[in-house]
């Protein structure tokens, strides 16, 4: 014998869900809607699902429906997080996302966007002294003595 369990949700899961980690302590999700299956309710809610490697908890948040990103803060450093997202209508809670992976970043350990700005910062100033000895060399090339 055989039982079959079915969920008449009216909803998919939510699309395009990713994460950026922006520090030590936190990650930014973001989301778009799901697609509404045949008489589709109204999101009550989103479901979000993880848990680490580090205190291996289980962990469930409900965000508003009003929003498409949240900031997942107060988390530890250096430690990979398994997430995923799923929609509630007044019919249930929908399928979730496929779980996406992050690592926080560890204490003292620069963002990329800094890292981004500190590399270009280099490269003007490392560009600006070529210049200026490429001007100075070109200077001595061309100039005459009396």
């Amino acid at each position: 014998m055989c039982v079959c369990v079915c969920l008449l949700t009216d909803v998919g899961p939510p699309r395009n869900f990713e994460g950026e980690v922006r520090s030590a302590n936190s990650i930014q999700l973001t989301w778009t809607e799901p697609l509404s299956q045949s008489g589709g309710g109204s999101i009550e809610s989103y479901e979000l699902y993880y848990n680490d490697t580090h205190f291996r908890q289980n962990v469930r948040v409900t965000i508003s429906p009003t929003y498409t990103t949240y900031l997942l803060s107060d988390l530890t450093p250096a430690t990979v997080y398994h997430l995923r997202l799923a929609a509630r209508t007044s019919r249930g809670e929908g399928p979730s996302t496929d779980t996406i992976q992050l690592q926080t970043l560890d204490y003292g350990q620069p963002h990329a966007y800094l890292l981004t700005y500190l590399f270009t910062d280099l490269l003007i100033r490392h560009s600006i002294t070529i210049v200026k000895q490429h001007y100075v060399y070109c200077t001595f090339l061309y100039s005459t003595s009396i």
